[in-house]
């Protein structure tokens, strides 16, 4: 009897096992980001951000700590999808990459 309970537990973890691999091995595919410009400020972050809004251009701010201490001088970092970059740039007026 101890034996079958044995290969039951034994099958049970390999099948588990590949349960969790099969799970945690299908990711969605990415998307390729890239940084267009550092903002001095959250303001100014998003500020950018809408008028890439109103052109139809998805775009992300990263960094600063938006909540209660605003004022601190982190780095706001927008990003847009790759192939938008040039589009976005154009949309801002800016000349090159950060």
């Amino acid at each position: 009897m101890g034996f079958f309970v044995f290969i039951a537990i034994a099958v049970g973890l390999f099948v588990g096992f590949l349960a969790l691999r099969t799970l945690t091995s299908r990711r969605a595919p990415t998307t390729p980001l890239v940084r267009i410009g550092i903002a001095s400020g959250e303001d100014e972050a998003q500020l950018w951000q809408r008028a890439l809004t109103h052109a139809g251009i998805w775009s992300r701010i990263s960094g600063g700590t938006g909540g209660a201490y605003r004022n601190i001088g982190y780095q706001h970092e927008l990003w847009v999808k790759e192939k938008d970059a040039g589009l976005a740039r154009d949309v801002l007026g800016f000349d090159e990459e950060p």
